[in-house]
């Protein structure tokens, strides 16, 4: 990209985290009058009106969005004197898309003269022509549309009502109260074997409304299922838990009850901000030995035989 004579973006879903990512290349871009285009999509209400006024402070950028039917696009392309490289495929201009999750990106390089050069490029420019210019205007209005979808998503969480009782099965009673025996006998860890589907993690959540600690950490390998770990634990413990997710992309030191993933607390600059005494009860998904060698488990295991571990 810093080489390019020019270059055109296709990309349905912007952040500014993502931003952040090409920021200074794009600044850079911009101060050696580089010209590119942008075009997004107001598609799913999911790109942040932060990101889009971002991209308007570049100069050397033109920014148009495609309002018709559904604009799922993914590609980037780059042009050097007579030859084109194109990267098609599944990542977004998002910062979990670009540096953390598994994509499936293609890269082709060709003359201008190539046949698949001249079809995306008919492609785009077909598309181009439909979008509307990116304007303060167009996001201003944008932007209300943005905040009430968002504010009726955030009203929808906050009313979500259980029409069940949601009880423990039989594995998950008979761990329970496993558990609550080695409390009593002041054991502070415990390991759980049980197969794929058993209900492992809303066994840990009946756990931990019965041990109701203060704080907690529930740690993941994969950022894809901490929402699903923190919704079971809503499910369980109910809505007015102060929780919240610790990634790539979410930074909720201040909850309660913190959901990880293993990579994210393993940062030297995140541990520094939790001290030994922090959490009072961690579960560790899918532990193993090399796990607890980690620097990370290794400290945050150092506290009062009072904390509760499980894994």
């Amino acid at each position: 990209m810093k080489n390019c004579d020019s270059f055109w973006f296709s990309i349905a879903f912007i952040t500014k985290s993502g931003l952040i990512v090409l920021k200074d290349v794009l600044q850079e871009l911009s101060d050696r009058k580089i010209q590119g285009k942008i075009l997004t999509t107001d598609y799913l209400e999911f790109n942040e009106p932060g990101a889009l006024r971002e991209l308007l402070q570049f100069e050397n950028l033109e920014v148009k969005v495609f309002t018709r039917e559904h604009f799922h696009t993914k590609g980037y392309m780059f042009r050097k004197k007579e030859e084109y490289t194109f990267i098609i495929g599944s990542s977004n201009l998002t910062q979990s898309a670009l540096k953390a999750n598994k994509e499936w990106n293609l890269r082709v390089s060709s003359l201008q003269r190539g046949e698949l050069i001249q079809e995306t490029n008919e492609e785009f420019e077909y598309m181009w022509e439909q979008a509307e210019i990116l304007t303060e205007q167009w996001i201003a209005e944008y932007e209300v549309i943005y905040k009430e979808k968002k504010k009726r998503n955030n009203e929808l969480k906050v009313k979500r009502i259980k029409t069940y009782t949601l009880l423990p099965n039989l594995m998950q009673k008979e761990a329970v109260k496993a558990l609550e025996k080695l409390r009593q006998e002041k054991k502070t860890r415990a390991l759980l074997i049980s197969a794929t589907g058993t209900g492992k993690t809303y066994l840990s959540a009946f756990d931990v409304r019965n041990f109701k600690p203060k704080r907690m950490l529930f740690l993941v390998h994969r950022e894809q299922i901490l929402k699903q770990a923190l919704e079971s634990y809503k499910d369980v413990i109910g809505n007015e838990i102060n929780a919240g997710l610790l990634s790539g992309e979410h930074k909720d030191f201040d909850a309660d009850y913190l959901f990880s993933t293993v990579q994210t607390m393993a940062k030297e600059a995140i541990l520094q901000k939790f001290d030994c005494m922090h959490f009072e009860y961690i579960c560790i998904d899918e532990t193993n030995e090399d796990i607890i060698r980690q620097p990370y488990s290794v400290r945050i295991h150092k506290r009062p035989e009072k904390r509760q571990s499980e894994g």
